[in-house]
């Protein structure tokens, strides 16, 4: 990731988020992801461009048909993990907004941010779909409806990390917990306003443990990066107390990396 970065984008000035729910409730991706922008937004404002960035995926190296991923893209929330390898080179539905997205800070200030009420795996990535739907910050694709821009052919591959493993390890689903995700994925199919209350808004939250590395992005400590920041963060309202569906190998964690140069070029064929 360092080395692509670093290597493709040398006008760009990219800092890494690694922010880990320091607890022993359940997974929480969407509170997570929510932790990890508040701090952002909070200590480096000027970020333009944040892009999530599943911890166990790595863009492909530009060769032949494959071109550069647009990770300084961010004018129009952008998939950017659209050919993935365990998914066939594809994405798994038209409607998925998981994997690689980014937004810019206002984007993702419009929408809330991601919900904070899925806990354990899933949901949270089709609820932020719905949230870009009612913002009109879709756009139409080849059959008709919308979706998630995306880059061109080419521009979107992402291999898994290890390639003697799953994308993920197999999910327990807690009955109680799976209906109340389908409830509050068909709430909001049905144009539901809870979003506008439930995210960046209502985010409960308290730093456990900070810490930052700084230097220059050619700094091996750094990984490339100008800037690495490791937040440890524990809820303070009580979330995640319902019904497990994860397992004991998943890693409570979420990558967030940040474009801090302003008004950050775009790429021309460019999520």
């Amino acid at each position: 990731m360092q080395y692509y970065l670093h290597s493709h984008f040398p006008d760009s000035d990219f800092s890494l988020w690694i922010i880990e729910q320091d607890d022993e409730e359940l997974f929480n991706r969407g509170w997570l992801v929510n932790v990890g922008l508040k701090e952002i937004m909070t200590k480096h404002p000027e970020t333009q461009c944040i892009i999530l960035n599943d911890v166990d995926l790595v863009p492909d190296l530009p060769f032949g048909s494959r071109g550069l991923v647009p990770y300084n893209q961010c004018d129009l929330p952008i998939q950017l993990g659209s050919e993935l390898e365990h998914f066939n080179w594809g994405v798994p539905y038209d409607a998925c907004a998981g994997g690689i997205v980014s937004m810019n800070a206002n984007d993702w200030r419009k929408i809330n941010g991601l919900s904070n009420d899925y806990i354990g795996w899933g949901g949270e990535d089709d609820d932020l779909y719905e949230r870009l739907r009612i913002n009109k910050l879709l756009v139409p694709n080849n059959s008709g409806g919308m979706a998630l821009k995306r880059p061109p052919k080419g521009n979107g591959v992402f291999r898994v990390i290890s390639q003697d493993q799953e994308h993920h390890e197999k999910r327990l689903k807690d009955p109680v917990q799976y209906q109340l995700t389908l409830t509050r994925r068909e709430q909001m199919r049905k144009g539901s306003t809870r979003w506008k209350t439930d995210g960046l808004s209502d985010l409960y939250y308290y730093v456990a443990d900070y810490k930052r590395d700084v230097g220059s992005r050619s700094t091996p400590s750094n990984f490339g990066f100008s800037s690495v920041h490791h937040v440890k963060a524990k809820a303070t309202d009580g979330r995640g107390n319902q019904g497990d569906n994860t397992t004991e190998e998943d890693k409570h964690t979420a990558v967030i990396v940040g474009n801090n140069t302003s008004n950050p070029p775009t790429v021309d064929n460019a999520k």
